[in-house]
């Protein structure tokens, strides 16, 4: 019974830490996307708050791309717009509404 209470009081602890996470993340997702790294924006969401590490390495690519040619080619935009929609579905699903709402307001 003891181990059973503890274990629930670890996970208020837990449920406490993330729904407090969730500002310092959009204040992270803001500060990339008022610096003008609009793709190091979704790269926070995914690795921060989706942990889809597989997101994370293709708007790694788009950046890869991006510092080639110097810019974000036509090519580069139409590829981080698609992820962008998959991201923000994937976002959608995992966040609340109120946390979604806040996310998307950082960008």
């Amino acid at each position: 019974m003891l181990k059973k209470l503890l274990e629930n009081i670890s996970n208020l602890g837990e449920a406490a830490k993330d729904s407090g996470s969730i500002d310092a993340i959009v204040k992270k997702i803001a500060k990339a996307t008022d610096e003008n790294d609009h793709t190091g924006s979704w790269i926070i969401l995914c690795k921060d708050i989706l942990k889809n590490n597989d997101l994370v390495k293709a708007f790694d690519a788009v950046n890869v791309i991006t510092d080639y040619w110097g810019h974000l080619s036509n090519g580069a935009k139409t590829a981080r717009e698609e992820l962008v929609k998959v991201a923000t579905e994937e976002a959608k699903r995992k966040l609340s509404k109120e946390d979604w709402e806040k996310v998307n307001s950082a960008f």
